[in-house]
C-alpha cells in the first residue's frame, strides 16, 4: 500500500470546508466514517475512513484546515484513482490542476478532468 497526496502545487483560489467535504464523502459513500476536528492547532480539520469492497481495503482521508490538501493513506493505485477522480469533479473549474502525489515519489502529476483514472495508472505504470 502506498501514501498519496491530493493537491494543486499553486495557490487554488478554492477551497474545500470541513463541513462540505464530509457531507459529499457521506452522500457518496455512505458507509464511510467522517470526523471534523474542532481543535484550530490540529494539523488536519477532517479524517475520514472509506470502506470499499475486497480485496480493496479501507481508504483513510486526511484534509489540511486551507482545505486544498488530502492525504491518503493507505491507499493501492485503483482505490487512489476512484476517490482522485471524485475529488476532481468536487472542486470548480479552472485554477491550478490537482496533483496526484504519490509519497515514494513525490513526483506531481496533472490529473485531468476527463480521465483521471488513465492518468494516474499511467503514472504510477511508468513508476
Amino acid at each position: 500500500m502506498a501514501e498519496y497526496a491530493l493537491a494543486p502545487l499553486e495557490q487554488p483560489d478554492w477551497s474545500l470546508s470541513p463541513d462540505d467535504l464530509a457531507e459529499r464523502i457521506l452522500q457518496h459513500w455512505p458507509a464511510a466514517r467522517v470526523e471534523i476536528e474542532t481543535d484550530r492547532s490540529a494539523p488536519m480539520a477532517l479524517h475520514a475512513l472509506i470502506p470499499f469492497d475486497p480485496p480493496r481495503r479501507e481508504l483513510g482521508i486526511a484534509m489540511v484546515w486551507t482545505g486544498d490538501y488530502l492525504s491518503l493513506d493507505p491507499a493501492d493505485p485503483d482505490t487512489a484513482a476512484e476517490f482522485a477522480a471524485w475529488v476532481v469533479n468536487q472542486i470548480p473549474t479552472g485554477g491550478p490542476p490537482l496533483h496526484i502525489l504519490p509519497k515514494e515519489r513525490w513526483d506531481p502529476m496533472p490529473i485531468d478532468r476527463a480521465t483521471p483514472e488513465q492518468a494516474i495508472a499511467a503514472h504510477l505504470s511508468a513508476a
